[in-house]
């Protein structure tokens, strides 16, 4: 229901798979979802199974079912085809592995673009939650230098949306953002209320 309500507004629709597990990959992709975006990616194995998932033959395994992404059957001959072309896989780099494999992450032609995950990486890189860390900053710099090198896309999440964080994520280098999440957007929600109903003890 979200793609539909996304693609019926015009806008793309990228989910992020749960885990990585082909059926999970195809309900998605079988429901129209424009591409992926991938969690938890450490090296170019991930990323080819991911492709050989999500891709129709000959460049990957993907099934020819009928389903919503292909109109039901009436667009399935302009769907099949273009598919190859058009889908979008976006990969999160989460962990020192992954940053350390960015290199080689990066300059697959398969991947679209790439996301940071700056808690789990501070989480694996020993600071859990700390995204402004030195540690966790700079494997950012690293991922989001090597992506400008092979021209990727790099974008992040941000938890305070307001001008400042917006302008100094973009000074970073980020090209795109995600701006906040319903869990964030609910927790200051929740802090806003709280305040508010102390005003009048």
């Amino acid at each position: 229901r979200i793609i539909a309500a996304c693609q019926e507004n015009g806008a793309c629709c990228l989910p992020r798979i749960a885990s990585h597990d082909e059926e999970a990959v195809k309900r998605l992709l079988d429901s129209g979802a424009d591409g992926i975006i991938a969690p938890m990616i450490d090296n170019v194995e991930q990323v080819k199974q991911l492709v050989e998932w999500m891709r129709y033959p000959p460049l990957g395994k993907r099934s020819y079912g009928v389903n919503r992404a292909q109109n039901y059957g009436f667009d399935f001959n302009s769907y099949a085809n273009d598919w190859n072309k058009s889908g979008i896989l976006m990969v999160q780099i989460e962990s020192e592995e992954g940053v350390a494999n960015i290199e080689s992450i990066a300059k697959m032609k398969e991947v679209d673009a790439i996301m940071m995950g700056p808690y789990d990486l501070s989480g694996r890189l020993g600071f859990p939650g700390q995204i402004n860390h030195p540690e966790v900053q700079k494997a950012c710099k690293t991922v989001i230098e090597t992506c400008k090198k092979h021209e990727k896309a790099i974008g992040s999440q941000l938890v305070d949306v307001n001008k400042d964080e917006i302008c100094q994520a973009i000074n970073h280098g980020y090209s795109f953002l995600v701006l906040s999440s319903d869990i964030f957007m609910m927790w200051r929600w929740g802090e806003h209320v709280r305040d508010t109903i102390s005003d009048y003890r």
